[in-house]
């Protein structure tokens, strides 16, 4: 009877030796998973926010003019005779990126709103943000019949190159 006492009271202490490293193990695997996964989850949160800065990068660089650009165009000055279409502005960047090339376009409209002729300036300086650039915008090629029925005017940027 002793020898079955013996052979059980070991099983019984082999079982709570083991029910304790399966239980330290247990803690131990949780924790160290634990720690992977916010590591992981760290780590792909920065792999997303570079993902996001290329994407932004490559957004700018290959950027085109449209109406972000914030570029604006005033005429200061005006000549207009029969023979002579000039006008003197400036072009103001209001946005937040350098742009050179700028293309100013005046288009020319009679009496009654036909279009009859147009002119375009370039101005190739670099604008950068919160500058201001004047231009010099002629017709010198506007015939003076055209002119005899030009009644008013439009002018806009058409375009500008994008400076990183």
């Amino acid at each position: 009877m002793n020898f079955i006492k013996y052979v059980f009271a070991k099983i019984g202490s082999g079982f709570l030796y083991g029910v304790g490293f399966v239980i330290a193990s247990l803690l131990l695997g949780s924790l160290a998973f634990s720690y992977v996964d916010s590591n992981l989850e760290a780590k792909e949160q920065k792999r997303k926010e570079r993902e996001l800065a290329r994407q932004e990068e490559r957004r700018l660089m290959f950027r085109d003019f449209d109406e972000t650009a914030k570029l604006d165009v005033e005429v200061t000055k005006e000549r207009i005779e029969p023979g002579e279409f000039t006008l003197l502005g400036k072009v103001e960047n209001r946005g937040d990126a350098k742009w050179s090339y700028v293309s100013v376009k005046a288009e020319l409209f009679n009496e009654s709103g036909d279009f009859i002729d147009e002119c375009t300036e370039i101005v190739s300086e670099t604008i950068a943000p919160g500058q201001v650039l004047n231009f010099k915008l002629s017709c010198g090629a506007c015939s003076q019949f055209k002119l005899r029925d030009y009644k008013k005017y439009e002018l806009k940027i058409t375009d500008a190159r994008y400076v990183r």
